[in-house]
């Protein structure tokens, strides 16, 4: 798939941009999460300013950024405000599943997709070993999943969670596995823009990593 023209992940030395932080810039964002007009405006603000300095430094933070370090209630509204946005894409904005809290409350995980201590297995399937470690922290290996699911995955390799993210309720991951309401064209349409695995690997992540950028710049309007 053509992506277009990206900003290098490790151009230079400047400052990268704290997305987290951006992306949750008000303190009550978490409580008032569906009041984020004001966070649009000040988005916009940004880019008004310096458009192409400011994308880039987007793409760079999201790209390259370690989000193994970070808050992880910042972190995890993040990855519910994207969920969100692909579940309202596919099934309407209307009822109880569609609210944030789906996706923020204390009964979702974040899942390593990669695991963070891996079974021999996992090891064996990722592949690049010596990378690994940088790897296990990209965007593009975390996903929102249920507590009782998330019991499930442990430390196993992708082979062994891949059938297993069919239970998710969570497009975002449940695509990780293939599977989705086949025949239903609002979710074929919400999930075009991302891929299924076979394997997972470095290049895997990459890639996602690559479409979570994508949807990013859809969900906070950054296009």
């Amino acid at each position: 798939v053509h992506r277009g023209n990206r900003p290098s992940a490790g151009s230079g030395s400047r400052r990268r941009l704290d997305v987290l932080a951006l992306l949750t810039f008000y303190k009550p964002l978490i409580r008032y999460i569906s009041k984020i007009d004001d966070l649009r405006k000040y988005l916009r603000g940004l880019q008004l300013e310096n458009r192409d300095l400011f994308y880039e430094r987007f793409a760079e933070s999201v790209l390259s950024s370690n989000f193994g370090i970070v808050h992880k209630t910042k972190l995890r509204y993040v990855l519910g405000k994207m969920s969100q946005y692909v579940n309202e894409s596919a099934y309407g904005s209307i009822g109880s599943d569609s609210k944030i809290f789906t996706f923020v409350n204390t009964d979702v995980e974040i899942e390593h997709i990669l695991p963070i201590n891996p079974s021999s297995v996992a090891r064996r399937e990722f592949g690049d070993t010596k990378r690994m470690e940088l790897y296990q922290q990209k965007l593009g290996n975390l996903a929102l999943i249920e507590k009782p699911i998330n019991g499930h995955l442990g430390n196993k390799p992708f082979s062994k969670k891949r059938p297993v993210y069919t239970e998710s309720k969570f497009l975002l991951t449940r695509i990780l596995s293939g599977n989705h309401d086949i025949g239903n064209t609002l979710v074929t349409k919400a999930l075009a823009g991302f891929s299924t695995f076979d394997t997972w690997d470095s290049d895997s992540i990459d890639e996602r990593t690559n479409e979570l950028f994508d949807l990013a710049k859809k969900v906070w309007e950054m296009d």
